[in-house]
């Protein structure tokens, strides 16, 4: 069990265009850092991670509880920060975490504002958005699933006195939004960005509420494809000679 007064979490998100790393004590923030995601970003995410350790004076040892953002959002981003969580936690066999980033942003804009449900919407690709709306009374640990749908079934889902629809994907759907979203709700205009520091916050909620840890498995939008991949074989006159 972890302790209730001092809890040492390191937790990372890097779902959307913004790779964010943060090292807390319970729900204090010891040391951060933010950046634009770039390609290649297994050993850049791993820089940025012995930078947090060291600007918090820790190391790995001191970590008792690991925490990252599984989306929805970037394929290769969610893939590598899961499979580097999960290899800094193995060889102590520290609890991992895993949170829905979408939550993250959600709960950064009750910080701000307090107390309204969210909707956050994503570009689905395809003419299409992901949805997830959360409230303060969403709290029990249940991976969120998002709904995805066609652009134009949007704005009656979102006919909510109250809610504030918010969106990491600004530059992509912004201006669809502004012409979705209607009187009744408020959109945020601009990138809303899951900050890690809310990703270890929830986590430290989570565990101490008794969620087990469990398999870190990113949500994806659409289910991963994969093709078979295709051998031909070249003509015989392509053909090596045998020795």
């Amino acid at each position: 069990m972890l302790p209730r007064m001092c809890t040492i979490i390191l937790a990372v998100d890097s779902s959307t265009a913004q790779v964010s790393v943060a090292l807390l004590d319970g729900d204090r923030v010891i040391a951060a850092s933010r950046r634009p995601a770039t390609k290649g970003e297994t050993g850049s995410l791993l820089d940025d991670i012995r930078s947090v350790i060291a600007d918090g004076n820790l190391t790995l040892a001191d970590i008792s509880l690991y925490a990252v953002g599984l989306g929805p959002g970037n394929f290769t981003g969610l893939r590598i920060s899961a499979a580097a969580i999960l290899a800094l936690a193995l060889p102590g066999k520290t609890p991992v975490i895993g949170i829905c980033s979408a939550e993250a942003i959600a709960a950064g804009i009750n910080r701000d504002v307090g107390g309204r449900p969210v909707m956050v919407i994503g570009d689905a690709r395809r003419e299409r958005l992901w949805l997830l709306e959360f409230s303060r009374a969403e709290e029990n640990g249940n991976r969120p699933e998002p709904r995805v749908i066609a652009i134009a079934e949007a704005s009656p889902l979102l006919d909510t006195p109250g809610l504030l629809v918010a969106t990491p994907d600004w530059s992509r759907i912004g201006p669809t939004l502004e012409q979705i979203v209607p009187p009744s709700a408020t959109l945020i205009r601009g990138d809303r960005l899951p900050d890690a520091a809310d990703i270890g916050r929830l986590a430290l909620e989570r565990y101490r509420q008794g969620v087990a840890p469990g398999l870190i498995d990113p949500i994806y939008v659409h289910p991963p494809v994969f093709i078979d991949p295709v051998f031909r074989e070249k003509p015989a006159h392509q053909l090596a000679p045998t020795p």
